[in-house]
């Protein structure tokens, strides 16, 4: 296994200890409704950990400004640039009107686009900022994660404050 399905296989794994102590947590509070008792279990820590990169990372990128995402794509060989530039256009660009949008990727968007690899698609996207998890997650034609999925599990200020 390389390291980099490793990292996959990480957050995989953390997500669902995540929603198995959301889980329980969660029927603590059915249970103890209308009590003092609070719910005082941990999420693991590597997971927690895990779970926080994920998301530092996405938030990382979502600062990126479009400059920055056009030299990160021009660096990328090409059979895998214009597919790229089609993500991050998606994931980043899309979102904004058409008066405020975003032309910098438009000659990539309307490039005509050669096959390339899930893989190669999957570690040009890595390159480009997106973490192991996320290149693969949308690679396989799926959206990222929703933010509180990769969030971390809530402290125990939180948690106070919550109940």
């Amino acid at each position: 296994m390389t390291k980099f399905e490793s990292d996959v296989l990480a957050v995989e794994i953390a997500m669902e200890v995540k929603s198995k102590w959301l889980a329980k947590r969660d029927a603590f509070r059915k249970k103890h409704r209308g009590t003092n008792i609070l719910f005082t279990e941990k999420m693991p820590a590597e997971e927690a950990e895990i779970l926080k990169r994920e998301s530092e990372a996405k938030k990382a990128m979502q600062e990126l400004q479009p400059e920055q995402w056009l030299a990160r794509i021009e660096e990328l060989p090409n059979p895998v640039k214009t597919r790229a530039a089609w993500i991050v256009w998606w994931d980043f660009f899309s979102y904004r009107d058409v008066p405020d949008r975003w032309p910098h990727l438009d000659h990539l968007i309307n490039a005509k686009c050669e096959p390339v690899t899930d893989g190669d698609l999957a570690l040009a996207l890595n390159i480009l900022g997106y973490t192991p998890y996320s290149a693969t997650a949308r690679v396989k034609g799926g959206d990222e994660p929703a933010e509180e999925e990769t969030q971390t599990a809530p402290t125990e200020e939180q948690e106070l404050v919550e109940a």
